[in-house]
């Protein structure tokens, strides 16, 4: 996934014909805790406050309001997760929800 990731951030998809995303990959080791919350975030939000802050240099980004949702529903956003076999069964349900 890291590869993946890697590919799309530096625009080689088109290499191998695939079609432009922005890549998201999000270890569910790290944001497990905050998505099993009973009130928990929604994947915009955990994008843009917690995620891309959490980036290298990425507290310097300004991103346009509801950037994430946006993407979201044009559908140009891969978001991969990693770590699922790492989630507590506590907490495997409120995660896959």
């Amino acid at each position: 996934m890291r590869h993946l990731t890697f590919t799309y951030a530096k625009h080689k998809h088109h290499c191998h014909r695939v079609s432009k995303l922005i890549p998201v990959l999000l270890y569910l080791r790290k944001w497990r805790d905050l998505i099993a919350q009973p009130q928990a975030h929604t994947l915009p939000e955990i994008i843009t406050q917690h995620h891309i802050p959490n980036l290298p240099e990425g507290t310097q980004l300004a991103l346009p309001p509801n950037w994430a949702v946006n993407r979201l529903n044009q559908g140009n956003v891969l978001i991969m997760f990693d770590g699922f076999d790492e989630v507590a069964e506590g907490q495997r349900q409120a995660v896959s929800q």
